[in-house]
């Protein structure tokens, strides 16, 4: 036995590998992909016949069959462990490597079955479920775009090469269809945008594809007609119902009446926090005039009484003081500027106070201060276990696209560590934020992640500011992402964002309400959605929004958004604030701006600012909304810069009540009144002056 075990391993040492034969490794390679690609050829005959008897059972509107036949053609080309749509418990559901190694025939199959699901469950009423099909295909489309080479910012144009033409129809079928739903539910700023998207797909094509088939699917007067809404549009606000729970949720917004008196000036790009019930406001602008503050204000949210002024900011100059964040930490509110500096106030002492911070580069050493220049709007701030965390923002005067720099502060040595982005020109890459500024933010109830939604590259600004790749062109894009931060592994995900979702924006207020458990959006401005009146006499290459959102986190392992349906709200506007009172869990609601052109004024400036104070209630448990009069809210809501007539319900610029009510309810002229005078009368105690 020993003879032959050795004469065996003799042998063995005298066989060549494989590996050694760089020959056999090729033709085993190559025999490798061609099965590989025959077996894949074979999977594709098989999904194009199901999806083909899928396709005529949508058309019998037998769409339980056909859904199931979807399902097989999705099964045959991804296997049957793989879920589709991916949840979002999947590294967040956005990025996928099996989306990946699709081939392009494959990735159009599945675009082709998520349209066919999407409206089989449409047309059965399952308009939750249909919107995530539809977002597949989104998905789906962007994974096309994650291959190419070299790597594109998400505003860069790309078509397949070769191009397709299955592949666009597809494309703008699934944005058309959800167009159309979010039409329905009343987000008029989600249908719009799906449209202006699918239109600019459209005419980028290059001129020898025939556009017809296309133009089928999204007709330019879809397009226009949507364009002409604003976000709300008053002109739906009676037709948009609570048709779908899981997607929509009643609130209501109020304007707050304090005392009258000397109060704080209105202005944008400021400063905000809530510390002990009690609303803080420093510095920033009004937007349309050379105005700029440096100061500091507060009210109590409880009594709201009047502003109380505070210490003005001692440090610099009152520019110095714009497109500030500032956050608590143990009694101090913090600020940081572009120096190597970190401002606080104490709010025990009401003084200013400011700190020196060493930064520590990603090797761990002592690293220059990234913030060459002047750090401008608008980065986010966090604070979470003793940690401040920057992200984002523009960098004055040679990064004013935005930045994609993510930064901690450690509280207990005052140090600064970079932990993502750089501090050079920016790189595509799909797997981390692009560079953006203008965000919204939170900290979930786990304090284990950040979350960045949204927010713009602002590619206008970048003109001069010497950035060679990417290209700067003629508009800002709007991110329609949110990205979040693993504190403890240090990586970045994608999420994806399901339901009745807000449409891509920058400039919206953002807050986090820990007693509800829910992320609530505000507004904000969007600089690629057209605006455009009726008359086509005048448009706006941008629109700026009113509409509210609410993502509860708690609702479910993949929560959904759902869009607040109230029926009146602040006027349309960028830059506001928003914040919860955790020791009262209300939220509320403090100035921004808009173009003055956009929303009718009295005034010439370009721009205006707001100073006025508001406050939402949501229909569900903790949300205040026992306390709203739902019908008498139909009849006087201020509903943006107009107000509905008491009597006939119109919106417009109506004049007020000049009774003893102050105002409460408005007409829109003689007649009106007098039809609605007794009522308004009995039902709020006014009289005649």
């Amino acid at each position: 036995m020993a003879i032959i075990a050795n004469h065996i391993e003799s042998d063995a040492l005298t066989v060549p590998s494989v590996t050694d034969s760089p020959e056999l490794v090729h033709a085993f390679t190559e025999l490798l992909l061609r099965l590989d690609l025959e077996d894949r050829a074979s999977r594709q005959k098989i999904c194009k016949e199901s999806i083909k008897q899928a396709d005529k059972l949508l058309t019998r509107r037998s769409y339980k069959e056909a859904q199931s036949k979807y399902r097989q053609a999705i099964t045959v080309v991804v296997g049957d462990t793989f879920v589709v749509p991916i949840p979002q418990t999947e590294n967040g559901g956005v990025i996928s490597g099996v989306y990946l190694r699709l081939t392009m025939d494959e990735r159009v199959s599945l675009m082709t079955c998520c349209n066919g699901m999407a409206q089989c469950l449409d047309k059965v009423h399952k308009t939750q479920e249909a919107l995530d099909w539809f977002h597949e295909v989104d998905v789906l489309h962007k994974h096309t775009r994650f291959l190419t080479r070299p790597a594109l910012f998400d505003w860069m144009v790309s078509h397949p090469d070769p191009l397709r033409l299955d592949f666009f129809i597809q494309r703008i079928t699934g944005l058309s269809c959800a167009s159309s739903i979010f039409l329905r539910l009343g987000n008029t700023a989600c249908a719009a945008q799906r449209a202006v998207v699918g239109d600019e797909v459209i005419m980028s094509l290059p001129t020898h594809v025939d556009p017809r088939p296309l133009r089928e699917l999204l007709p330019a007067a879809v397009m226009r007609t949507l364009t002409q809404y604003r976000h709300p549009d008053p002109g739906l606000l009676a037709q948009t119902t609570l048709s779908q729970e899981s997607l929509q949720v009643r609130g209501s917004w109020q304007k707050v009446k304090l005392a009258r008196g000397p109060g704080i000036s209105h202005r944008s790009n400021f400063a905000s926090f809530v510390y002990k019930s009690r609303l803080y406001v420093a510095g920033g602008q009004n937007c349309g005039t050379t105005e700029e503050y440096n100061d500091l204000w507060c009210i109590d949210l409880q009594k709201l009484d009047r502003w109380r002024q505070l210490p003005a900011y001692p440090f610099g100059r009152r520019i110095d003081v714009i497109s500030w964040n500032m956050v608590v930490h143990n009694d101090k509110a913090y600020c940081l500027d572009a120096m190597p500096t970190l401002d606080y106030f104490d709010l025990a002492s009401e003084n200013w106070v400011r700190l020196r911070t060493p930064v520590v580069g990603p090797d761990g050493r002592l690293a220059p201060w990234p913030y060459r220049g002047c750090l401008t709007p608008e980065y986010a701030m966090e604070v979470v276990n003793g940690q401040l965390f920057i992200f984002a923002g523009a960098l004055s005067p040679n990064r004013m696209l935005g930045t994609d720099l993510l930064f901690v502060l450690d509280f207990r040595t005052m140090r600064m560590t970079q932990l993502a982005g750089t501090t050079g020109e920016p790189q595509a890459d799909y797997r981390h934020p692009g560079p953006r500024m203008n965000i919204g933010s939170w900290v979930d109830a786990r304090q284990d992640k950040l979350h960045f939604m949204g927010g713009m590259a602002d590619r206008i600004a970048a003109l001069g500011d010497g950035v060679s790749d990417p290209p700067p062109s003629e508009k800002p894009h709007a991110y329609d992402d949110i990205w979040s931060w693993d504190i403890r592994a240090r990586g970045w995900r994608r999420e994806k964002m399901l339901g009745n979702v807000p449409c891509p924006r920058a400039e919206h207020a953002c807050t986090y309400n820990p007693g509800l458990d829910a992320t609530v959006v505000f507004g904000g401005y969007n600089p690629e959605v057209p605006t455009i009146s009726a008359a086509a006499t005048r448009g706006f290459a941008f629109g700026y929004y009113a509409d509210t959102f609410v993502l509860e986190h708690a609702s479910s392992p993949a929560p959904r958004w759902r869009q607040v349906l109230t029926r009146g709200f602040p006027t349309y506007r960028a830059g506001a604030h928003m914040h919860t009172d955790t020791d009262t869990g209300r939220m509320f609601l403090f100035g921004g701006y808009t173009n003055t052109e956009f929303v009718p004024s009295g005034k010439h400036e370009m721009t205006r600012s707001f100073g006025d104070l508001w406050q939402l209630r949501l229909d569900v448990p903790g949300g205040f909304f026992e306390e709203v009069d739902w019908e008498d809210e139909e009849r006087t809501a201020h509903v943006g810069p107009w107000h509905k007539c008491f009597a006939c319900g119109s919106t417009g610029p109506w004049k007020k009540c000049a009774g003893t009510c102050r105002g409460r309810a408005f007409f829109c002229d003689a007649g009106c009144l007098k039809d609605g005078w007794k009522e308004h009368k009995e039902k709020h105690g006014c009289a005649k002056r």
